[in-house]
């Protein structure tokens, strides 16, 4: 079911990698629903049965192994997160992409970062994200994680900045 994409090759990145998740993930609303829905105390642990757990590990699971049978290996400073959300073909979006992509990109980063392929999620690993979405088969997730140095972050964070603080001056 998880096809091997393993590190590849694109012009002026020093280093990319690629996964392809073939499942529909849940969007940030199924989410939230499952966090409301709890059930009784488990039998021994003393704990509430939550589904929100239950489809978060599922998922968890469904993505660590295919980016472990895809020999996925993420840059190991700053990255830029490509995600390319392929839904089921129908005459209206039953979703919308704002929900799929905050869904989708919890689940794929939570799971990179338990499965120890990724260092974090935090400001100092993830540098940027950008999310395309589609209506075509199969359905899935293609996740593209780009080099992204330092230097640039450094002289695109001045940059941006400089126009902010010249913004307001004006």
């Amino acid at each position: 079911m998880c096809v091997a994409m393993g590190s590849v090759r694109l012009a002026g990145v020093e280093r990319a990698c690629a996964l392809w998740i073939p499942v529909r993930l849940p969007g940030l609303n199924e989410l939230v629903a499952a966090r409301a829905r709890r059930g009784s105390v488990r039998s021994g642990t003393g704990k509430r049965w939550s589904a929100y757990s239950d489809i978060k590990r599922a998922a968890q699971e469904t993505i660590s192994a295919c980016a472990l049978a895809q020999h996925f290996q993420a840059p190991e400073g700053p990255c830029h997160f490509n995600y390319l959300f392929c839904e089921p073909e129908q005459k209206r979006w039953r979703r919308d992409p704002s929900n799929i992509l905050a869904g989708g990109q919890k689940l794929i980063e939570d799971a990179l970062v338990s499965s120890g392929l990724l260092k974090g999620d935090g400001p100092d690993v993830v540098a940027g994200i950008t999310a395309y979405f589609l209506q075509r088969k199969p359905e899935g997730v293609f996740v593209l994680l780009q080099d992204c140095p330092v230097i640039s972050m450094r002289v695109m964070t001045e940059r941006l900045y400089a126009y902010g603080q010249n913004g307001r001056q004006s």
